[in-house]
């Protein structure tokens, strides 16, 4: 038998996508056996996932990490134990999943004791198997490795290094992480962003504005108010058919919005006969506004004749 424990800040197990999440607590666990009940003990322990089958991308650990595995090093079966201790500052185990845009501060270590030991700690995974991705990945210099035992691609930076935004390639610090100076924390943070939208009408710009709860950055848009309502034709001469003039709205600065995402159009029923029919247009997502267009059928004019 075999006796696994898995343990992660964020998931055990990660078989999908985490993003945009950060562990900052110690993170520990321990696979063990003392009979021969189980002759393979294995522990994957990770600051974001203890093991990683899918992605983890723009997160970052601060906890320490520690895993170990105990198996008795021999009995009176003499079966020949294993076991296994693989921690990782972002995944124990990397097993054939993506690791990308995440760095580690915390300290990380494994330990394994039996017949046939093995223990893995990198700063940023403590195995990473063959077909497994690691790619802008960075962690302290404090830890020796990026990986304990497959591939490593993550880079070791020094306590500096890990304090410049140009050290980390492929980070977006425009939409998703910032490093403030200023703070007591002086490596990268995740902004959280809370987000107040006021809809704009047909008077009145609109806004869009973000505020980061960890930073307190604060990044604002104008929704430009709807200016011009134009049908495609306001007259029509009768001939028995329905008539549905296209609805075109643009904005303060001339920017034509969009039918379904800005504005919903309603028209009258009938419009095929003589008369005059309503085209309701309604404001919708950062928009609010109702405005009511016309246009009419119109008899079909007699022909002059003479004899």
């Amino acid at each position: 038998g075999s006796a696994y424990a898995y343990a992660g800040g964020i998931t055990a197990y990660n078989a999908h996508t985490i993003s945009n999440s950060c562990n900052k607590g110690n993170v520990s666990a321990k696979a063990t056996s003392s009979s021969c009940d189980a002759d393979t003990c294995v522990a994957y322990i990770g600051g974001i996932a203890g093991d990683n089958k899918g992605t983890i991308s723009n997160c970052y650990n601060t906890g320490n990490i520690l895993a170990t595995a105990a198996s008795p090093v021999d009995n009176h079966l003499l079966i020949h134990h294993h076991a296994y201790a693989h921690a990782g500052g972002i995944a124990g185990h990397n097993y054939e999943g993506t690791i990308a845009n995440c760095y580690n501060t915390g300290a990380v270590s494994a330990t394994a004791t039996s017949y046939y030991a093995g223990a893995f700690a990198g700063g940023i995974a403590g195995t990473n198997t063959e077909y497994a991705i690691i790619k802008n990945s960075y962690y302290l210099n404090t830890i020796s490795v990026g990986v304990g035992e497959g591939t490593d691609t993550a880079k070791q930076c020094t306590e500096a290094q890990m304090r410049t935004k140009s050290t980390f390639a492929g980070f977006d610090f425009n939409k998703i992480w910032d490093i403030n100076a200023d703070s007591e924390y002086k490596y990268p943070v995740i902004h959280i962003y809370k987000t107040t939208t006021t809809k704009a009408t047909t008077t009145k710009n609109g806004s869009i504005v973000k505020k980061c709860a960890v930073c307190g950055k604060v990044t604002s848009t104008t929704i430009k108010y709807a200016k011009t309502f134009a049908l495609s034709a306001t007259g029509y001469t009768y001939n028995g058919k329905v008539k549905a003039p296209t609805v075109t709205v643009k904005d303060s600065a001339g920017k034509t919005l969009v039918k379904n995402t800005d504005y919903t159009v309603t028209y009258a029923s009938g419009r095929i006969n003589v008369g005059s029919y309503a085209v309701t247009v309604k404001g919708i997502g950062k928009y609010t506004f109702t405005k009511t267009l016309t246009f009419k059928i119109n008899h079909i004019q007699a022909s002059n004749c003479s004899m």
